[in-house]
């Protein structure tokens, strides 16, 4: 990612679909190498992102955003996947 994560935020929150995009492909990627069942992962992943997006005003820029994503995930995402 080229902008800084400061600035996809901005974008997200104001609807930009290209920023989204972008913020969606760099955390999927990361979360998906984990998947057990990754056809099952990916269709979670990505409802969880559509309230990932929904809410994502919310970050306040306290810790990562990563994690702050992750708490974002529905639940149902953490079977289908592994994390070390």
């Amino acid at each position: 990612m080229t902008d800084t994560e400061q600035e996809i935020i901005r974008k997200c929150i104001a609807g930009d679909r290209a920023s989204q995009g972008r913020l969606y492909q760099f955390y999927a990627r990361k979360m998906m190498w984990y998947a057990k069942n990754r056809e099952e992962g990916e269709e979670i992943l990505q409802d969880g992102f559509v309230r990932v997006f929904k809410y994502l005003h919310r970050y306040r820029n306290k810790g990562s955003l990563e994690g702050w994503i992750r708490k974002e995930l529905p639940p149902d995402f953490y079977l289908v996947v592994s994390f070390l």
